[in-house]
């Protein structure tokens, strides 16, 4: 008898249906919090994102803004952020405040010219004086095939400078 009576459900189609759906939404619920806690983990702003931009000199010729702010809009550029005229060259994010910073991300010129302008030199400052660098670029890279510099040690600096011997001709610089 016992057997028999486990085997009959006393509740209604009705109220298994809502059980069911109940269950269902909170476990929906559940795996939507933990995936707005996985990405909430893993984002990182850009700290470089509309911070103030100097440059050594300005191509006659450039199709980025006059003010260097398409360095770093945001926005990977159809053609440059920035471009400085031939000859010994730099950019400068001044990033506002001394932070440690563990990752930039350098965007090449969206045009063919990938090597135009190497090598670089990526310096880092905490009072805009005195830079040191901390990576130099020798090879090719592109605005789908970021520069990128991790350091060893997420240094404190406030500058960054992107230098050159010939020429600057970047779409976006990320600071992370």
């Amino acid at each position: 008898m016992r057997q028999l009576r486990e085997l009959v459900e006393p509740r209604t189609r009705g109220e298994l249906k809502s059980s069911r759906y109940a269950r269902i939404a909170g476990l929906t619920g559940l795996l939507a919090l933990f995936i707005a806690a996985l990405a909430w983990s893993l984002y990182r702003p850009n700290l470089a994102l509309r911070k103030p931009v100097t440059a050594s000199s300005r191509h006659p010729a450039s199709t980025a803004p006059a003010d260097g702010s398409g360095l770093t809009n945001g926005i990977i550029e159809p053609t440059y952020g920035i471009q400085t005229a031939p000859g010994p060259g730099w950019v400068l994010i001044d990033l506002q405040e001394i932070r440690s910073y563990a990752q930039v991300k350098i965007f090449n010129r969206r045009d063919a010219l990938f090597d135009a302008g190497l090598p670089m030199f990526l310096e880092i400052s905490g009072d805009g004086l005195t830079y040191a660098l901390v990576d130099t670029r020798t090879q090719p890279f592109s605005s789908s095939s970021p520069w990128i510099y991790n350091a060893p040690s997420a240094p404190a600096f406030r500058f960054v400078r992107i230098r050159s011997n010939s020429l600057v001709a970047l779409t976006e610089v990320e600071v992370y």
